[in-house]
């Protein structure tokens, strides 16, 4: 595992992180609790030192906390503010604290920043008592996709330590847009979504029929998972000996000097091996990316 440093903070995170959200249940279904553990206990055995997690990711804080107990220096625990039922910051950070089983955050994220939420909520103020008080380490942010350029710069100038934004081989323009400015200001970058939702992977290669019918795949519409779908059996050259397409797109998303580390969703073991074995598969070559590049740029019914 290569490490990297997390912007300006003296937080050194692993290339490759690992997201959180599908161990809690919630987004992705049931999820068995004993192989989360495995799956965790992998990631550390391989060099994986930051958890990206969220109070809204149904028990994912829960089970970090049980798999960290008795090891928490070295972990780099990320999560965000929950502001639903909390009148503040603190009182969000202090039920985190409570299921992570610690006594400090190393990053505290915002989700969504504007002016007007950042404002409203104190948050700059919130985050540097929380600070002084040893709580939290660093102030972040985890900017959406819709407004995800915007955002970033927003919290760029707003002086956050970190952002966390979505970045990946078919939707990057957004993020290309801000991330020379994170470097510029030495404001560190977590990399989520490096697999777009599956379609950057072998594993999404139909739509359910029963899944048509909801007019949905994955938050796309049909004919945009069918275009995605479309894009991943043409980037299938990708997959070389050594390396599969997943771990392909990994490289792609931790390319950028300024990207901290990349944290894509895991819940099995073999998903983390794979896809910390693109830190040893063979590297994407620039001809590479230009190939995929055009790939993707032919495919139009995709909003890049």
């Amino acid at each position: 595992m290569n490490y990297r440093k997390l912007g300006k903070t003296n937080i050194e995170v692993s290339e490759i992180g690992f997201g959180a959200l599908g161990i809690g249940g919630v987004f992705y279904g049931h999820k068995d609790r004993a192989e989360s553990l495995r799956a965790i206990e992998r990631a550390l055995d391989l060099g994986i030192n930051i958890f990206d997690t969220c109070p809204g990711y149904g028990n994912s804080e829960e089970i970090l906390g049980e798999a960290f107990d008795g090891r928490r220096d070295q972990i780099v625990i990320s999560t965000k503010i929950s502001t639903r039922g909390f009148d503040t910051i603190a009182a969000s950070v202090e039920h985190s604290l409570g299921r992570l089983r610690t006594d400090y955050l190393d990053v505290l994220q915002l989700r969504d920043p504007t002016p007007e939420k950042v404002s409203n909520l104190n948050v700059i103020e919130d985050m540097a008592r929380l600070k002084e008080q040893g709580k939290i380490r660093c102030g972040s942010v985890t900017v959406g996709d819709s407004r995800l350029t915007q955002q970033a710069l927003y919290a760029i100038e707003a002086g956050f330590d970190s952002i966390q934004m979505a970045y990946n081989m078919i939707f990057r323009d957004a993020a290309e847009a801000a991330l020379p400015e994170s470097g510029k200001a030495d404001v560190g970058v977590l990399i989520r979504g490096p697999l777009c939702k599956g379609f950057l992977t072998s594993r999404i290669q139909s739509i359910p029929e029963e899944t048509r019918a909801k007019g949905s795949f994955s938050q796309f519409t049909i004919d945009e998972a069918e275009t995605l779908i479309r894009i991943q059996k043409e980037l299938q050259f990708l997959a070389v000996p050594g390396r599969s397409l997943a771990q392909a797109a990994i490289q792609f998303a931790i390319r950028p000097e300024s990207v901290s580390t990349v944290i894509p969703s895991m819940d099995q073991v073999a998903e983390v091996e794979e896809l910390v074995g693109a830190i040893t598969a063979p590297q994407l070559t620039d001809g590479e990316i230009e190939a995929a590049t055009q790939v993707i740029r032919n495919n139009t019914a995709i909003e890049y």
